[in-house]
Formats: structure tokens, sequence, C-alpha cells
């Protein structure tokens, strides 16, 4: 077993090496200087993410998860509810704070002045915060379903200090590479940010060609080569190949667990110490974002004389934020309504897909190449594929499904829905026990009757908390629905970016504030959800099913 796990994990950075150096040598053959500089931009920006967001994850996952750390269930919940806020929400709250015009920057400079979060510095920052979350729930995750009996014998050689850095921190590696690529994938896919603080990099310059006119053909030639598609042709490849490993390691071959808890290390003295190191990566990426738009939602300028006074107000705050769905109700509305219309849809697709490649060893292989195939396509690109199949003027159905319908946005979201429904629902399908669908196939029940009488009604939770985080993806999508939403038809996401660009002033603030409580609720219920969820079967489980 330890000889398996070794060459698993070496198996995985001679991948990571290969995609690397394949890569870097991609960045040769690219025709102009321009097209270099955007995907170096973009490698610049996963790369400077990574190397603050992984450590930090890292170490995160380690002590919320395998040492007894106080209060490590409540952190390691609002992580969880961090993972929820979207990226346009957390530039809103650090804006408001440190960008142009917000309060700490106002207080102390004047409106010429460099702000502290600005250019590659903001960009960095704010994609970190979004990234440790899930670097720590994914590192997390591999170290609480490992094998405890590695630590046990290791334990029983040398001290327990000496088996976490030998054996417990190798064991993080897989871990450790699997969010890594997945670090990579989602910031290298994303426009919000990076089209806030000005850095330009490929999905951002697609998103901004598109708006400039510089893909106005229809014809496929015109979509390859025109603005520098052909950039995009090996930045997707580069992303589709890491989202391929990423994926072979999400889906085993085999999946195995004792189901008996890891093994936790006593700190002694140091508990309180790491728990206030696990509390002050909490409240920098969660509070501090969610006090600067309470600051600037209650704020308050009058004049005096020639000077101006700021003063804060509770109520004012209050009446920003419950304001908030009745002045942006229909953008709430079609949000809403979309997303779970694109949640139901990824959630039956992901299902089906996943029932079917936990026996079949084809229909796995094609389900995770169409999941990798889906998360590796920026936003951006996405939106204009989209754009490319639905609007040509020759065929009057496929222009009325562009511009009079919700199909474009709801495929756009039902793309970037569709990976993580399929993971929740493999795996959650992939610990009902055989013994319950050979008796049920014995009894003359086909694959997709087990489907729905047995595996539905067993996995009903996690089944509901994937519709859940699907609906959060939805509603808070940006890079994949700004292109292709239909006039008359606007979301919330799309409001707030296009507001956060003339500054977070007190009805942004409101805004935003409405929107996370909104998903925060989300997050909550999912998380209630999960701890309802007990995979075994027991006998009366199993009774009920006959």
């Amino acid at each position: 077993m330890m000889q398996a796990a070794h060459n698993q994990r070496r198996r995985m950075w001679l991948k990571l090496a290969f995609f690397g150096l394949l890569g870097t040598a991609s960045l040769w053959w690219l025709y102009d200087e321009r097209s270099r500089l955007l995907v170096m931009n973009t490698v610049r920006l996963a790369t400077g993410t990574c190397a603050i967001a992984v450590p930090v994850g890292a170490l995160l996952a380690l002590i919320l998860v395998r040492t007894d750390a106080p209060c490590s269930r409540w952190i390691f919940v609002g992580l969880i509810v961090m993972a929820f806020i979207p990226l346009h929400l957390q530039c809103a709250g650090w804006q408001a704070g440190f960008g142009q015009q917000g309060w700490v920057t106002l207080l102390n400079s004047s409106l010429g002045d460099t702000p502290l979060l600005d250019g590659w510095r903001g960009a960095i920052w704010v994609h970190v915060l979004q990234a440790v979350p899930w670097v720590t729930l994914i590192v997390g995750a591999g170290l609480w379903f490992s094998e405890p009996q590695w630590e046990e014998n290791a334990l029983l050689d040398g001290s327990a200090w000496r088996v976490f850095f030998r054996v417990t921190l190798l064991r993080t590696l897989p871990g450790i590479g699997i969010a890594t690529l997945w670090v990579v994938v989602t910031t290298t896919s994303e426009i919000t940010v990076t089209n806030l603080f000005r850095i330009r990099t490929y999905a951002d310059e697609v998103h901004t060609g598109f708006y400039l006119g510089e893909f106005a053909g229809n014809d496929h030639h015109s979509f390859v080569l025109g603005g520098g598609l052909l950039t995009g042709l090996i930045v997707v490849g580069w992303l589709f190949a890491v989202s391929g490993t990423l994926f072979s390691f999400i889906f085993p071959a085999t999946f195995s667990t004792s189901g008996r808890p890891p093994w936790i290390f006593r700190l002694g003295i140091w508990r309180w110490p790491t728990a206030l190191v696990a509390c002050v990566v909490l409240v920098v990426g969660w509070l501090v974002p969610l006090a600067n738009l309470c600051y600037k939602a209650g704020l308050q300028v009058q004049m005096a004389g020639a000077d101006r006074v700021r003063t804060w107000s509770l109520l004012k705050c209050l009446y920003m934020v419950a304001d908030s769905p009745r002045e942006f109700g229909v953008e709430f509305g079609w949000s809403l309504g979309i997303g779970a219309l694109s949640a139901t849809t990824a959630l039956a697709v992901g299902a089906l897909l996943a029932w079917w490649a936990r026996s079949n060893y084809t229909c796995a292989a094609v389900a995770s190449l169409a999941a990798a195939l889906c998360l590796a396509l920026p936003g951006s690109v996405l939106g204009r594929v989209i754009i490319w199949l639905l609007n040509r003027r020759e065929s009057e159905w496929l222009v009325w499904l562009y511009d009079q319908s919700i199909f474009a946005p709801w495929t756009a979201l039902l793309v970037r829905c569709f990976p993580l429904t399929m993971i929740i629902a493999w795996h959650a399908f992939r610990t009902i026990p055989h013994g319950v669908l050979e008796s049920a196939s014995a009894d003359g029940a086909g694959s997709l009757v087990q489907l729905w009488r047995i595996a539905l009604p067993l996995r009903i939770r996690p089944l509901a908390c994937a519709w859940l985080i699907s609906l959060a993806i939805a509603v808070s999508d940006l890079a994949a629905v700004v292109l292709v939403v239909p006039p008359g038809v606007d979301l919330l996401s799309v409001r707030i970016f296009g507001l956060l660009h003339i500054g977070v002033e007190d009805r942004v603030a409101g805004i935003c504030l409405a929107n996370s409580i909104m998903l925060v609720i989300l997050a909550f219920t999912t998380i209630g959800l999960a701890r309802l969820y007990r995979p075994a079967v027991g006998r009366r489980e199993m009774m009920r099913i006959r």
C-alpha cells in the first residue's frame, strides 16, 4: 500500500512537470508578441496565487483536520462559507476598503495616489483569498479519508512529531497536487479580478476584444484565427490536459476506506496558537471585506463649512441591505430562476453520467473527459463558443434562441455547474454497498430502475448538496454569462460587475451585502444537509428498499 501511494504521488508530480514544460515550450510557438504577453501574464497570475494559497491552505488543512486545535470545526465551517463567496463580491469588499475609492485610501491619501490594492498586488491578493478555502477543503478531504494505520504503524518506531513530518506530511502531497491543479484551472479561467485591476490575461483579452468588435466574424476561419484565438487553442489544450490529470486523481480506479477516523496529533501548549493562526486567516478572508462593505453601506458624508464630515449609521447600512432586493428585484429573479434551471439540469446530467461511470470504465473515461473539458474552458472562451454556435443569421431559430431566450446563459451555466455536480454524485453513488444493488439486480431491476428506486432515495442528501452548490455557482458566475446574456435579461453578477467599475458606493455595498447573505444561507443549508448525510446502509434501510 505504501509503495502504491508512493508511485501515485510520483506519477502526479511527473505529469505536473511534463505539462509545465509543455506549457512553457508552447509559448515559443505563438505567432506574435501580444499572445506571448497574454499567456505569460496568465502564468504569472496563476503562479503567484498558487505560491501563497497552496501553502496557507495546506497548513490550515493540517491544523483543522489532523490536530486537536480548539474551535477547528467552527473555523472549518467558516472556510466552507467563505468558499461560497464569488470573486466579484471579494473584489467589492476589498475595493470598498483599500481600492481607489476605499475608505482607508480616502482617509490616508488623495484620490491621485496609488491605492494599497491595485494592479498585480490586488489581483493576486483577491485570487489568493478565493483559493485558500478550496485548497483547505481539498487537502483536508485527502487527509480525512486516508488510512490511519500508516501513522499507527509508524508510531511504534518513533515519536508523534517524527511521524507527523515523515509520514503525514508526505501523505498530503497528492492532495496538494490536486489543489494546485484546481487553483491553476480556476484562476486562469476568470476575468473578474483581472478586469477590475487592469491586468491583461488571455481570458480578459477575449472578453474585452468581444466588446471592442475584434471578433466580428461568424465563420469558422474568423473564429479560429480572429483576435488571436489560436492562442486560445494552446491555452485551452493545456488546461484540458491539466484538468484531465486532476480528474484522474479525483476519480481513482478503486475507492476504499476503512471508515475509521484519522489519527489526531496532540499539540499541547501549541493548541491555542495554531487555532489563532487559523482564525487570523478566516478573519482576513471573510470579516475584513464584510466590514468594509458594511462601512461603505452606512457611510454618510455631510458638509461642515468647507470640510466634509464622514459619519457611519447602522440604520442606513441596514436600510441599504434591506432595500437592495426591492431595487434589484429583477436581477435577483432572473439570477435565481436561470440558476435553478441550470443547477437542476446539471444535477440530472451529472447524476446520470456518474451512475453509469461507477460501473463502466468506458463511461467513466468519457465522463471524466467531459468534466475536464467543461472545467478547462475559460468563461470568456465558453461564451465566445456559444455565440459562434448560435449567432448565425442564416438560421432563424438559432438567432431566436440566442436573442430571444435564456438558452445561451442556461447553456453556459450548465457547463460551469456540471463538473462539480458530477464529482459529488459520483462519490455519493460509489458509497452504496454492492450487496444492495446485487440484490435488486437479482430481483430483475435494471440499471435505471436501480438508480430511480435505490440510488436516488439513499443519496438524496448529497445530491441536494450538489444542487445547492450548483445554484450558488450559477448565481455567482460572471465570466461565462457576461457575453451571452440576451436583451431584457439582467443577471445579478453582471449588474454588480458593471457597478464595480464606477466605484463601491453605498448602493453597491448594499447589493453586495444582500447577495452575500443569500449565498451564506445557501452555504449553511448545504452544511446542514452534509452533516445529516450518513453513507452506511443498515438492515432497516435494506428492508425498506425491498
